[in-house]
């Protein structure tokens, strides 16, 4: 595993894991490295997460109704908790299942 640092917007150092042979430049290498964060903010706060594989799926349905580069899956994966967490749980809420689109005027803010 390898660690990679990221200065939150407050100035604060921080750490994200990635495992050996993962390319931040794939965008499902982000896409499972966000639903792995996403996953484990959850089980922190005690809450059920989805599943992991519907995570990805909504990830991947939304990066390309949303046309998120891999920057911006980057920049999503780098927020810090609560700007993380309000890009996931907006996408979750906001997202059609059936046609993969992202309604209710949501935009996430990696965007």
């Amino acid at each position: 595993m390898n660690t990679y640092h990221i200065m939150n917007k407050y100035g604060i150092m921080e750490s994200r894991t990635i495992h050996e042979g993962m390319n931040l430049n794939d965008p499902m290498d982000l896409i499972l490295l966000i639903a792995q964060r996403y996953e484990s903010i959850c089980n922190e706060l005690n809450i059920e997460p989805d599943a992991r594989w519907t995570t990805m799926m909504d990830m991947e349905k939304a990066a390309q109704s949303l046309e998120l580069d891999v920057d911006a899956l980057r920049r999503l994966w780098e927020f810090d908790n609560s700007d993380f967490i309000h890009d996931i749980g907006g996408i979750k809420r906001h997202i059609d299942r059936l046609t993969g689109e992202i309604g209710g005027c949501f935009l996430p803010r990696c965007s």
